[in-house]
């Protein structure tokens, strides 16, 4: 993840996207909802594959309409984040996962409206 403010890069961090099976997706958005802590419950019933139990997240930035989030992750080990990490077992249902630290200063930093571009 890079943040930019006047086209120069103000943050950069490794972060956990979406596995094969739920991908997030690729485009420009824009985050529209914000919360210091956001419950999380599974969209899946249990027995799905997907299915997870409620989850406390904190800095929680809604993106895409489906429930799609920039968010903390204290389940996934900081040396699990960066390329390849969708396909390792921290990947997420589609979300951003990022690290607390450098979660914050994107949180505190990022407006309602900021642009969220997502590419390969």
């Amino acid at each position: 993840l890079v943040a930019y403010e006047n086209g120069c890069p103000i943050l950069r961090t490794p972060v956990t996207t979406g596995r094969t099976a739920l991908p997030t997706f690729r485009g420009t958005f824009h985050i529209y909802y914000k919360a210091a802590r956001y419950h999380m419950i599974s969209p899946w019933p249990p027995g799905s594959p997907f299915w997870y139990p409620p989850t406390w997240v904190a800095n929680a930035m809604e993106f895409i309409g489906n429930g799609t989030f920039i968010h903390s992750a204290d389940w996934e080990p900081g040396d699990s984040f960066g390329a390849g990490s969708e396909y390792g077992p921290y990947a997420s249902h589609g979300c951003v996962h990022v690290m607390d630290d450098p979660l914050q200063r994107l949180y505190d930093w990022a407006a309602i409206g900021a642009a969220v571009v997502v590419t390969d």
